[in-house]
C-alpha cells in the first residue's frame, strides 16, 4: 500500500439494509482488499462486531428520543471524520450500505487526485403531471372508451444519478441523459455520498450539519458539498465508475423501467400503471 494513500472506508448503517447485507459485505471485502480499513457506525439492535467481519472496526451508537434520523446520520458522519483524522488516514471513502461499487473503485478514484470525487449510482424518485386524454375515436378505441376525455394525474417513476451538475456556475440536477453525454471526470456542485472519496484536508475543514429548511434538501450530503464548494475545493464525479444501488424496492438494484401510475383527477380512482408517455405514441 502507498502510505501516502491510506483510506478509511466509512459505512453508516442500520437494520434497514439487512435485505442486502450479505452481498454488501462480500462486495466491500473485495473493495477494501488488504490495503484499506473499514469502519461501520451502527445504530440498531445487536452487536455490530458480531454482524460484520472481525477485521472491520465497528461502533454502535444509540438514537435519543429527541434525535431525528438525520441527526443520527450527521453524528455518524462526524464520527467517521474524526476517526479519519485521528487514524492518520489520507482519505475517507463514504459508502452507503446498499451501494455496490466495482472492486477497483477506490484505486481509480485515488488516481484522480482531486479534493472530492464520487462514483456514480442511481436513485429512483417520482414526478407527476396532469394529462388531458383526447376524446376522439383513436383514444376511445385505445382505452376501450374508459378514459377518453378524462383528466388524469400521471405519477412517473424515474431513475437519475445523484448529481447536481454545473453549467458555468449554474447548478442543475442531472437526468440520466446528462450522465450518458458526459463521460469521465466531471466537475460538479454536489452529489450524494454513497460512494465518495474525500481528502483529509477537506474532512478537517468541513463539518457535517443538518441542512437548513431554506436549502430545500433532506440529507447532510448536500450542505457538506455546498460548504466545500464555497470554500473553493475541487468537487468531481467520475461517470466512468458505475455502482449498483440495491434499493429494497428493486429486485437487483440496477435500472428501472419508466412507468406512470395513473389516477383520475375526479375521484383519485387508481387507473393502473402504464408505460410513460404512451398516450402520445
Amino acid at each position: 500500500m502507498n502510505k501516502s494513500r491510506k483510506v478509511l472506508i466509512g459505512i453508516p448503517t442500520y437494520e434497514g439494509h439487512a435485505y442486502c447485507r450479505d452481498e454488501f459485505i462480500e462486495n466491500t471485502i473485495a473493495l477494501a482488499g488488504s490495503d484499506h480499513d473499514v469502519l461501520v457506525i451502527w445504530n440498531g439492535e445487536g452487536d455490530p462486531s458480531k454482524i460484520f467481519p472481525a477485521n472491520w472496526k465497528t461502533q454502535k451508537i444509540s438514537q435519543s428520543s429527541k434525535e431525528s434520523g438525520l441527526d443520527v446520520l450527521v453524528r455518524k458522519h462526524t464520527i467517521m471524520s474524526k476517526r479519519t483524522i485521528s487514524g492518520g488516514y489520507s482519505h475517507l471513502f463514504l459508502l452507503e450500505s446498499d451501494v455496490f461499487p466495482p472492486p477497483d473503485t477506490i484505486e481509480r478514484l485515488l488516481d484522480r487526485d482531486v479534493d472530492m470525487v464520487a462514483a456514480i449510482y442511481l436513485i429512483r424518485f417520482e414526478d407527476h403531471t396532469v394529462l388531458q386524454i383526447p376524446d376522439n375515436e383513436m383514444y376511445r378505441k385505445k382505452y376501450n372508451g374508459t378514459m377518453a376525455g378524462k383528466t388524469v394525474l400521471a405519477v412517473r417513476d424515474q431513475t437519475a444519478p445523484v448529481i447536481w451538475g454545473l453549467e458555468g456556475e449554474e447548478v442543475r440536477f442531472w437526468q440520466i441523459e446528462d450522465m450518458m453525454k458526459q463521460r469521465g471526470l466531471i466537475r460538479i456542485f454536489a452529489t450524494g455520498v454513497g460512494a465518495s472519496l474525500i481528502k483529509r484536508k477537506v474532512i478537517m475543514d468541513i463539518k457535517w450539519r443538518v441542512p437548513p429548511v431554506e436549502m430545500g434538501h433532506h440529507c447532510d450530503d448536500f450542505p457538506f458539498y455546498y460548504d466545500a464548494y464555497h470554500k473553493g475545493y475541487e468537487l468531481f464525479a467520475d461517470t466512468d465508475i458505475l455502482c449498483q444501488h440495491r434499493h429494497n424496492y428493486s429486485k437487483d438494484g440496477d435500472f428501472y423501467e419508466t412507468k406512470q401510475k395513473w389516477f383520475s383527477t375526479d375521484n383519485m380512482e387508481d387507473l393502473g400503471q402504464r408505460d410513460a408517455g404512451h398516450i402520445f405514441s
